[in-house]
């Protein structure tokens, strides 16, 4: 069995990294923004930064709960097909038994 490392999980992963990577640069460059107005601005490029920043942001996350759905999808295909051979064999089996049984009665 596979251990699974929850989205939850992966997600504070990540954006503890992505913090950690921006406080670097943010350390190492220095805060150049005087206020928080100016820092949404941008320099008269928020609007670029932030509708970019945001489809990129959505992209990954309907990548993310697409790629959940399909797991659970290829899951539950799985389970039935297991479900499914396990009854051809028990039918089988059964079979078997009873065509045993029969010759068992031919031979006495």
């Amino acid at each position: 069995m596979l251990h699974r490392i929850p989205g939850r999980t992966i997600a504070l992963i990540l954006g503890l990294i992505l913090a950690c990577v921006g406080t670097y640069f943010m350390w190492g460059q220095g805060v150049k923004f005087q206020s928080f107005d100016e820092f949404i601005d941008m320099g008269q490029r928020g609007l670029f930064v932030w509708l970019s920043y945001s489809v990129s942001l959505v992209a990954m996350l309907a990548l993310l709960f697409q790629s959940q759905f399909m797991n659970k999808a290829v899951k539950d295909y799985v389970a039935k097909q297991q479900a499914r051979a396990q009854k051809i064999i028990a039918a089988r089996e059964k079979r078997r038994q009873t065509k045993t049984g029969v010759n068992e009665e031919q031979k006495a």
